[in-house]
C-alpha cells in the first residue's frame, strides 16, 4: 500500500474533519456535543469529495476508517461501540475510538431501509444532536431513548441488537461497496442500479 502523506486527498479529508468541528460549535453554540457525536461526524465528512468543476459531493464512505473499523469488529476486541457512545467527556477520546464513531455517524446518516430506500436514522442524528445540546445529557442514555425501544427504526430493543445489526451492515454492506478492485466496483453499480 502506497503512502498517501502529502497528497490533496488527504489534506481535504483533514480540512473537511477540522472543518466539521467548527460546525458544530456553531451549531451547537457551544453547548455539550458528546465525543462521539462530535468526532464521529468530523470523521463522516473525511469523506467528502471536492471535484475538478468546484462541486463538493455528500460523504461516500471515509476508506480509512472503513478498513480499521472492519478489522476491529473482526476480531471482537476494544472498544467496543458501547464504549464509545458511552464516552461523556465533549473531549476527544482515544485514537481507537475514532473508526467506531466514524461507523457510527456513517449508520446514522447512510443506512437505507431495504423497503423504502428512506434513511430512517437521519432523524434519530438530527434529533440526538440536538437533544445533547439541550440537555447535556448522558450520551448512552439519550441514545437508548432516541434510538432504541419504540424509537429505533429497525426495532432494536437495547443496545446489543442494535450493535450487532449496525456491526454486519458496516462488514456485510459497506465494506464490500468500498473495497479495491473489480467485485467491489460492480457492487456500487448495482447499488446504484
Amino acid at each position: 500500500v502506497r503512502s498517501r502523506k502529502g497528497e490533496l486527498d488527504e489534506m481535504l479529508e483533514t480540512l473537511f474533519h477540522e472543518a466539521s468541528h467548527q460546525f458544530t460549535t456553531l451549531a451547537s453554540g457551544g453547548g455539550f456535543v458528546p465525543a462521539w457525536l462530535n468526532e464521529g461526524t468530523a470523521c463522516f465528512f473525511e469523506g467528502t469529495r471536492a471535484m475538478a468543476d468546484h462541486r463538493v459531493l455528500w460523504p461516500d464512505a471515509a476508506r480509512g476508517r472503513l478498513s480499521t473499523l472492519v478489522a476491529a469488529l473482526r476480531t471482537g476486541g476494544k472498544p467496543t461501540a458501547r464504549d464509545v457512545v458511552s464516552y461523556a467527556s465533549p473531549a476527544s477520546y482515544p485514537v481507537d475510538y475514532y473508526a467506531y464513531g466514524w461507523g457510527l455517524v456513517y449508520f446514522l446518516q447512510e443506512y437505507e431501509d431495504e423497503r423504502t430506500l428512506e434513511h430512517v436514522y437521519r432523524p434519530v442524528y438530527a434529533r440526538y444532536s440536538t437533544e445533547c445540546v439541550k440537555r447535556g445529557a448522558d450520551p448512552m442514555a439519550l441514545f437508548e431513548e432516541l434510538a432504541l425501544g419504540k424509537a429505533s427504526p429497525l426495532g432494536h430493543a437495547d443496545f446489543d441488537a442494535f450493535e450487532r445489526d449496525w456491526s454486519k451492515w458496516i462488514t456485510g454492506v459497506v465494506a464490500p461497496l468500498f473495497g479495491d478492485g473489480a467485485a467491489a466496483r460492480k457492487k456500487r453499480l448495482e447499488r446504484v442500479t
